[in-house]
C-alpha cells in the first residue's frame, strides 16, 4: 500500500511525461542544445498563477550563457553538462547565483527539465536553432 502511494504521489507531482520519458545521455544532451536557444515554459508551483512563463536561453558553444526570463530580465552566466547528462547552469544574479543541475528527458509531449533532487518538472522545452531570440 506504501509503494502505491508514494507512486501515486509522484505522478501527481510530476504529470504523466515523466512515468513516459527517456533520459537524455550526456552527448544528446549536448549536441541538442549547444549554440542553440532553449524556449521555455516553467513549470515550477510557485509560478501557477503567472499568466506569461515564458523563458529563452542561448547555450553559447563556449560554455557562457544568456537568458531572457518571463519577467523580461537578461542574465548571463554558465552551463555544463555532467557526465551523467545532467544539465547545470548557474546565473550572474538569476536563482542568486546559486547552481541548479536537470535531468534532460524527453517524452511524446516533448523535451523537460527534471529536477532529480525535488523529483519535480522544472520545464518544459522546446529547442530552436542559432540565436533565434538575439540573445
Amino acid at each position: 500500500m506504501r509503494f502505491i502511494l508514494a507512486a501515486l504521489a509522484t505522478i501527481l507531482l510530476t504529470g504523466p511525461a515523466v512515468a513516459d520519458s527517456v533520459a537524455l545521455s550526456a552527448e544528446e544532451v549536448k549536441s541538442l542544445i549547444t549554440g542553440n536557444t532553449i524556449v521555455a515554459e516553467t513549470r515550477l508551483p510557485r509560478f501557477t498563477d503567472r499568466k506569461d512563463k515564458t523563458f529563452y536561453i542561448h547555450i553559447k558553444q563556449d560554455g557562457t550563457l544568456k537568458i531572457k526570463t518571463f519577467t523580461g530580465d537578461v542574465d548571463t552566466g554558465r552551463w555544463e553538462i555532467t557526465s551523467e547528462g545532467q544539465y547545470c547552469s548557474q546565473y550572474d544574479n538569476t536563482r542568486k547565483g546559486k547552481q541548479s543541475c536537470y535531468q534532460v528527458k524527453k517524452s511524446d509531449a516533448g523535451y523537460f527539465l527534471f529536477d532529480v533532487k525535488r523529483k519535480i518538472v522544472s520545464s518544459t522545452f522546446a529547442v530552436k536553432p542559432g540565436n533565434a531570440e538575439g540573445l
